[in-house]
């Protein structure tokens, strides 16, 4: 999925190769906010940058792709 997408961030409802892939990373996440992951296997997760707090990264992305906007149109009234 890496190689092909270019990220980690798999969707909930993504299947690869016939496994709930996207239902299995979060799983994971889900161990990780728990503190039950096995730190092995969350070191091969993290080697892969896999986001763990995937709204957190959605948002950032989205403020910087508005300070452009700002940078760009002077004010930050985004057209809907």
């Amino acid at each position: 999925f890496r190689q092909r997408e270019g990220h980690s961030n798999v969707p909930n409802i993504h299947r690869e190769d016939g496994v709930r892939l996207g239902n299995w990373l979060h799983t994971q996440r889900r161990k990780r906010k728990q503190g039950k992951i096995n730190e092995k296997y969350e070191k091969k997760l993290d080697d892969l940058g896999v986001a763990w707090d995937v709204l957190s990264k959605k948002w950032e992305s989205n403020y910087r792709i508005l300070i452009k906007f700002f940078e760009r149109e002077g004010h930050s009234k985004v057209p809907v």
